[in-house]
């Protein structure tokens, strides 16, 4: 079942690592465009190469970010944990659309930023926003340094197998 509401914003901030450096009042204006979304297990959020828009945050649950490639195959590209962001195409100018789909692997609970709102928030809080997407590059940064720091420890312990084989 799947049920959109106005965003009850006044305890979320500290959710997530994104709004750390956001005073109260700055959430407080952003929040206001958000949207609850509660999704049961196994629900699509958005598909691959369908439209973005609508940027996400995840409140609680868990997600499984997935590509089909070519061959039909389909390859999951990450978990995501309560706290991250997903749907970041719905806040780039010159992406439309998904890269990858979204699904739910047990309930979770979604703040929602719609495209549109988002495009809105950009002409009338030009600084919110440039604070909104440098925190996004930072969350995108860290989450590039822990798969690099996974990859590595992968290849060590596959080394020190392949020596012990």
């Amino acid at each position: 079942m799947t049920t959109l509401s106005a965003h009850p914003y006044a305890d979320d901030k500290e959710a997530f690592a994104l709004f750390r450096r956001f005073t109260g009042s700055e959430f407080t204006r952003l929040s206001r465009l958000l949207h609850s979304l509660d999704l049961a297990g196994h629900q699509t959020v958005y598909q691959q190469d369908a439209p973005a828009v609508s940027f996400y945050l995840l409140k609680s649950g868990t997600l499984s970010l997935q590509r089909c490639g070519d061959n039909g195959k389909i390859n999951r590209l990450a978990v995501v944990t309560a706290g991250r962001s997903l749907g970041r195409a719905a806040l780039w100018p010159e992406e439309n659309q998904h890269p990858e789909t979204a699904l739910t692997l047990e309930p979770c609970i979604l703040l929602a930023l719609v495209r549109q709102d988002f495009l809105l928030l950009q002409k009338k809080e030009p600084a919110l926003t440039l604070k909104l997407l440098t925190a996004l590059q930072q969350e995108i940064y860290q989450e590039w340094l822990d798969s690099r720091i996974e990859f590595h420890a992968l290849t060590a312990r596959l080394n020190q197998a392949n020596i012990l084989l």
